[in-house]
């Protein structure tokens, strides 16, 4: 099932907030994360589709999935934190957004 995705903006942090996609609405996703400027997407959920669609438009996929209605454990929570910090740094000069789902 589709649902528009969220912006999320705080200085020079930029995220997509997605539900999570399937093979069928896979389409859709690729296109808004185009439309958005994403170039790293972050899976935080079960795997629901394949990667190689997203791969083949120059957007990467890492994932940090914790259990759905919890809290992440802080092992992710750190993680993630370092994710953010190197993707948005001074040494990567046109960044894009993080998507997320």
């Amino acid at each position: 099932m589709y649902y528009k995705p969220s912006v999320v903006e705080f200085e020079k942090y930029k995220f997509l907030i997605m539900s999570a996609p399937d093979d069928n609405s896979m389409p859709r996703y690729i296109k808004d994360m185009k439309d958005y400027n994403v170039t790293l997407l972050m899976r935080t959920c079960d795997i629901s589709y394949s990667e190689d669609l997203i791969n083949d438009h120059g957007i990467d996929v890492k994932e940090l999935s914790f259990s759905d209605g919890s809290a992440p454990p802080k092992g992710i929570i750190e993680e993630w934190i370092s994710i953010v910090k190197d993707h948005f740094s001074s040494k990567n000069k046109n960044p894009g957004r993080i998507g997320i789902h």
